[in-house]
């Protein structure tokens, strides 16, 4: 059963996103495993398009199997993307792109939750 999508403001904008941790990771008494992304393997996937965000099933094998290997997975929708919030002001940080720069600013985001 898939978690229910949560949402955080990034650079100014509500972006929707879901947290997978494996099962084992849930289940485990070992608290270092459980402080922060920062310590785990993680994959940020990045569907896009308005109707197919985090609900795209074309993702939904990879998810389980990046899952199953113990690997942690953030998948979000990007801005102006599923159910994010749409804006076109950014301020951009270096060569990185709009998508780029938010999906690290969430990662780090959901680290420290």
């Amino acid at each position: 059963m898939m978690m229910q999508p949560k949402y955080a403001t990034v650079n100014g904008i509500k972006i929707r996103y879901l947290l997978e941790i494996p099962e084992a990771m849930k289940k485990s008494q070992c608290t270092e495993m459980k402080e922060s992304l920062s310590s785990q393997r993680v994959v940020v996937l990045t569907p896009g398009g308005r109707a197919g965000g985090i609900g795209n099933c074309a993702f939904s094998g990879l998810r389980k199997a990046l899952l199953k290997e113990g690997i942690s997975v953030l998948t979000w929708d990007r801005r102006n993307s599923g159910e994010s919030d749409i804006s076109f002001r950014f301020q951009q940080h270096g060569t990185a792109s709009r998508a780029e720069q938010d999906a690290s600013d969430l990662l780090d985001k959901v680290s420290l939750a």
